[in-house]
Order: structure tokens, then sequence, then C-alpha cells
């Protein structure tokens, strides 16, 4: 498949730029996906004609999230260098930092979705000095102090050495929840990407990317019997 047939983009006479992920079935963000959109930006950065951009995916689903068909090729070869280095620029760099405004047009299938949701509305909450609309969170209208995100963190870490002990992800994960809160979001990015890079051929990684595969391939078996 030519990576020229993965994504395109269309400029409406209104100047929105409507830029389409196109991978089927799912529309994965395999490598050349994030390669095309980050090219496909660029271009609509540059383009005086182009006022606002709409991600989109064809098919009627958005996205099914990250390929992870590349971590198994990771785990095959043991070669890292086959991972993206192009996702944390592209959403970082080119997509938020841009001067132009982006929105995303979700249509069926988004992974995290939700999650996402929550996220965002509650940092609009948050900076908008408003009450949060769930009442679970309304106690954490008020951010704390950095030395009460400390305790937390510190308390998380003795809880995960308690219940996952040979499991190195867990601490990671907070080394890069830490690294955000001290330095800022940006370098909390970099930290996960680093500790990501350092994770992906361990035997945890390899484990759940098997039984991802697996649980795939029994449910075709089922569906076809």
């Amino acid at each position: 498949m030519r990576k020229d047939n993965l994504r395109g983009m269309e400029v409406g006479n209104d100047g929105v730029a409507v830029i389409r992920i196109l991978n089927p079935p799912v529309n994965a963000l395999a490598p050349p996906i994030l390669a095309g959109l980050k090219e496909k930006y660029a271009e609509a950065m540059s383009r005086n004609d182009v006022k606002a951009i709409v991600l989109t995916g064809e098919g009627g689903r958005f996205s099914g999230g990250f390929d992870i068909s590349v971590l198994e090729l990771v785990h095959q070869t043991g070669d890292i260098s086959k991972l993206p280095d192009v996702s944390v620029q592209l959403v970082c760099s080119i997509i938020e930092d841009a001067k132009k405004p982006s929105v995303v047009d979700i249509e069926g299938l988004a992974l995290g979705e939700e999650l996402l949701t929550v996220a965002r509305r509650w940092a609009l909450d948050i900076s908008e000095r408003r009450k949060p609309w769930i009442s679970s969170l309304q106690k954490t209208s008020k951010l704390g102090s950095l030395a009460e995100s400390h305790k937390v963190i510190q308390a998380a870490r003795e809880q995960a050495k308690r219940t996952a002990p040979n499991m190195p992800q867990h601490q990671a994960c907070l080394d890069a929840v830490e690294e955000g809160i001290v330095f800022g979001g940006y370098s909390g990015v970099l930290k996960e990407v680093k500790l990501f890079n350092e994770l992906v051929l361990s035997d945890t990684s390899r484990g759940l990317v098997h039984f991802f595969f697996s649980q795939r391939a029994i449910s075709k078996e089922i569906f076809e019997v």
C-alpha cells in the first residue's frame, strides 16, 4: 500500500481544510499515517487559503489508535528504530502550537475518547474556575501544591511496589507523571516516550502484545465456526 493512498486533504471555499485518516479497516495510526499527517498539517499551515483544520477518519471511523502490529514487528526484530518518532512533534509542536485552529470530527470508533473528554472538561473547569460537572470531581476543583503532589506520587509508588513488584511499567508511569508535574506537560510527554522505548522490549510488553493478537485470532476462529 502506497503512503499517498493512506490520507488526504480537501480545502473548501470556506477556508476549512479537512484532513482524513485513510487506513482501513479501523484507520490505525501506522508510521506512514503519522508521517502523512505531519506533511498535511505542514501544508495546511503554509497555505494562505486555509484558515482552520478539521481532522477526521474515513469510512465512518475516526481511528482505532496506534497500529499494534508495529510493536509486534519491534518484538520480532528487537529494533526500536521502527517505532515512529513523529507523533510527539505532530501533536505538541505542529497541532497544539499552531497559529490556525484545529478540531477533531469524531464519528464511530475512537479508543480512549471518553477519558480524553473527561480530562479536557476537567482542565477547562479548573482553568475557568468552574465547579466540576461531576460530583466526584468537585473536591478536585482546586489544584494542590507541588509538595502535596509529591506525597500522592510517593504513596502510589509504595502501593505499586506492594501490588506489582515485578512490573516496572507502574513505576515508569509515575515517573512520567512526576516529570510533567515538576517540569511541565511537554517534558512529561518526552519522558513518556523515553520510558516507552526502554520498556517496549520488556517481557510485560511482549506478553501484552501476544495476548492482544491471540485474542483477535481466537475471536476470528469462533466467528468462522
